[in-house]
């Protein structure tokens, strides 16, 4: 079943997460025990994301600078991108949020903070690179306005990885999205293409980006 649009909105959270201007300079703005939906959709809608790095202990960070893949340039991919691309894949959107969601969270000690219920409201969404009738890939993250925030991907194939992030590049700008969020740059982005912008920055395009109401 595909998540509702426009989202629905989650029970909000308790509390107010502080400015991300105000994060320390190890980036973050707070840090708390506990976790829901609410609170998640808060920290997105503030430029700030929750960074577990222990189990009952969340860091809300807004590190400077942030990380994105450029949407509205139309520079072509690089070689091992475009030679991924010539694979045999099938891609899909939304049909096995949970799979990906799982396999994103086996490969990571921290787990995951997007859950089921944010895609059931209608915020999150994946994208799935299958070989024939095997998962072989995907990538996930949460959709606010024209902002996507990319959560997390995985591969279990050679090259499938970077199918998901190509396609999934390519759904934003068809649906005008402003910005790829992929939080802090790492080789591997770079290699991808991502680029950094400042913290100030990235704010300034965040709060447009929430008014915006654009299907995924």
């Amino acid at each position: 079943m595909q998540p509702p649009f426009p989202p629905l909105e989650p029970t909000p959270a308790r509390v107010d997460l502080p400015d991300a201007r105000r994060a320390n300079r190890d980036g973050i703005v707070a840090l708390s025990r506990t976790m829901t939906p609410g609170l998640v959709l808060q920290a997105y809608r503030k430029g700030i994301f929750p960074w577990p790095i222990a189990q009952g202990l969340v860091p809300w960070a807004s590190p400077d600078p942030r990380a994105h893949f450029p949407l509205d340039g139309d520079d072509p991919w690089p070689r091992h991108v475009r030679r991924a691309l010539k694979l045999s894949f099938r891609v899909t959107f939304d049909e096995a949020f949970a799979e990906v969601m799982q396999a994103c969270a086996a490969e990571r000690a921290e787990g995951t903070w997007i859950t089921p219920e944010l895609h059931r409201l209608g915020w999150a969404h994946s994208v799935e690179v299958w070989e024939g009738d095997e998962l072989a890939g995907g990538l996930y993250g949460l959709a606010v306005g024209s902002l996507f925030a990319g959560e997390s991907m995985f591969h279990r194939r050679t090259g499938a990885s970077k199918v998901a992030f190509a396609r999934m590049v390519e759904r934003l700008r068809l649906r005008k999205f402003r910005l790829f969020d992929v939080q802090v740059m790492s080789p591997h982005l770079s290699t991808l293409g991502c680029v950094e912008l400042s913290r100030d920055e990235y704010l300034r395009i965040v709060e447009r980006c929430v008014r915006d109401s654009i299907p995924f």
